[in-house]
């Protein structure tokens, strides 16, 4: 029979040092299979301190729709009905009560709080594990009331990538034809519908946008010079280039991942 063996202090907590990061597992879901299923975020309101202008309260209002939505937006997120909260007003921010989160559904948790700062707001995002009862990450940001949106955006492609180390759509850019008085002009966007600048030529016909694989330029038919000429507008410069201008129909255009044809 072996005699028990005394270690030292510093090799006992050297052990569970060891020990609790050889059981930490990263947070991960995977997307897709039959065993497949979202992973239910609950987003309640975002927290003010009192006294906050009705404004910086709108915006609140606002930046929360835009979290909610967001998440329910994900194919590998689910939104937690907020109908179903248990008082998340009484809780910290910071201290968040897992075991009421746990009851309701929720496997992460998405916190936030608001504050005006003279011309500017200032935001903090936080995403919970629920089941680790531990906080992942979170975004500081300080900016216009315009902006803030901007905030919200990159927190999301920030949980979509911890969760599936896919990179979120929520920064990424939209193009599209809105038709006019018998014209169709070429817009870009914000995933949102925010933030839209025209990219064409008035007084023409414009069709079929497309990005090339950066997102620097936006690709379209252009009927300006009287011929369906392919262009593409440089979203820095605004300079526009026709790309091919052959008789007959030019469209289609498309970028290799490269960007070298």
């Amino acid at each position: 029979m072996c005699a028990p063996v005394k270690l030292p202090r510093w090799a006992m907590v050297c052990l569970l040092l060891a020990s609790r990061q050889a059981t930490a597992q990263p947070l991960r879901i995977e997307v897709g299979g039959a065993t497949f299923r979202p992973y239910p975020v609950a987003v309640p309101p975002l927290a003010m301190r009192g006294g906050e202008p009705p404004s910086t309260a709108a915006l609140g209002r606002g930046l929360t729709q835009m979290l909610q939505g967001g998440v329910d937006l994900v194919r590998s997120l689910e939104l937690v009905p907020p109908k179903t909260y248990l008082r998340p007003e009484a809780e910290a921010v910071t201290a968040p009560n897992f075991t009421a989160w746990a009851q309701v559904g929720a496997s992460g948790l998405i916190r936030g709080t608001l504050q005006s700062d003279g011309p500017k707001v200032k935001t903090t995002l936080r995403f919970y594990d629920v089941r680790s009862r531990a906080e992942v990450f979170h975004e500081d940001c300080e900016q216009s009331p315009a902006q803030a949106r901007l905030c919200v955006h990159r927190f999301l492609d920030q949980v979509v990538e911890r969760l599936t180390g896919e990179r979120g759509i929520f920064s990424s850019r939209l193009s599209f034809v809105r038709k006019a008085n018998r014209q169709a002009q070429v817009y870009t966007s914000d995933i949102d519908g925010q933030n839209v600048e025209r990219v064409s030529e008035r007084g023409s016909l414009n069709l079929l946008p497309g990005w090339d694989s950066q997102g620097r330029y936006v690709l379209f038919t252009s009927y300006a010079g009287g011929n369906p000429d392919l262009v593409r507008v440089d979203l820095r410069s605004r300079r526009l280039q026709t790309l091919s201008a052959a008789r007959g129909l030019n469209m289609g255009g498309a970028v290799s991942p490269d960007g070298a044809r």
